[in-house]
């Protein structure tokens, strides 16, 4: 995904109002977007989001590394052919 690409998706989240945490990039094939929750209370925010960005809500519960409730994860997708893709850590408790 292109810089401007990223910059954009991190646009339209912190115009949402979510908070963002400094986007990183990833050297993982990344066929379709979703949006990481580790928590179960944070699942239905993951799936509204994942809605909303047309994503996919992907279940990390039973991960050993966890981020704090109310953490989700961003991974942006491009399609088959993606190569280095990835937003971050978005705090959905605002």
């Amino acid at each position: 995904m292109s810089e401007g690409g990223v910059a954009q998706v991190v646009a339209t989240l912190v115009r949402a109002g979510y908070d963002m945490a400094q986007p990183a990039r990833v050297r993982v094939a990344i066929r379709e977007t979703d949006v990481r929750f580790f928590n179960r209370q944070d699942a239905e925010a993951a799936r509204m989001l994942a809605r909303r960005l047309g994503a996919v809500a992907r279940d990390f519960t039973d991960s050993p590394r966890k981020p704090r409730p109310g953490r989700l994860e961003l991974w942006v997708g491009e399609g088959p052919r993606a190569g280095a893709a990835g937003i971050g850590q978005i705090d959905s408790t605002r």
